[in-house]
């Protein structure tokens, strides 16, 4: 990293009601898109989430973003409704997206994999594994929403053991 300091290449933060947490925000730098930031965030929403003993998590997604939404459906969120003019920037609506219940033997097994995945992808990272935009020596790090600040957490750190 130019200023010796590890980048910060994504947070995301979510708050919780009741049984429900609701994810406020998942966000990349724009010079690490598409390599797999945001998913291994929103794996760690889904297992914090589940550590607060959520049993469901929602959130709002734009319309015209259809990668976020292919993204979404691969770990187990449904549209169940939508909201009119939600952002202020363009007036754009919202799809509002849940999962089934975070507890059931079925997502836990898909959480699994997941876990999985996340490992085999700092692993690639790491080796390149012949992916376009390998990490080198510098270890990322996500900020990570608790309670009325954010945290800096190194990549690795999201990552439980298998």
């Amino acid at each position: 990293a130019p200023n010796g300091k590890a980048p910060i290449v994504g947070y995301a933060g979510f708050w919780m009601m009741t049984d429900e947490a609701h994810i406020s925000t998942i966000a990349s730098h724009p010079d690490w898109r598409r390599r797999g930031i945001g998913e291994l965030l929103l794996l760690a929403m889904i297992e914090a989430a589940a550590e607060q003993n959520a049993r469901v998590l929602t959130l709002e997604v734009r319309v015209s973003n259809q990668d976020a939404q292919v993204l979404y459906r691969k770990h187990g969120f449904n549209i169940v409704g939508e909201r009119k003019h939600y952002y202020s920037d363009n007036q754009e609506d919202a799809l509002i997206m849940t999962t089934p219940h975070i507890t059931t033997a079925e997502y836990q097994l898909n959480m699994g994999r997941l876990v999985l995945y996340k490992d085999a992808w700092l692993v690639c990272q790491e080796k390149d594994c012949g992916r376009k935009y390998p990490i080198k020596n510098d270890i990322p790090i996500m900020l990570i929403e608790e309670g009325d600040k954010y945290v800096q957490m190194p990549v690795e750190r999201l990552i439980a053991p298998v």
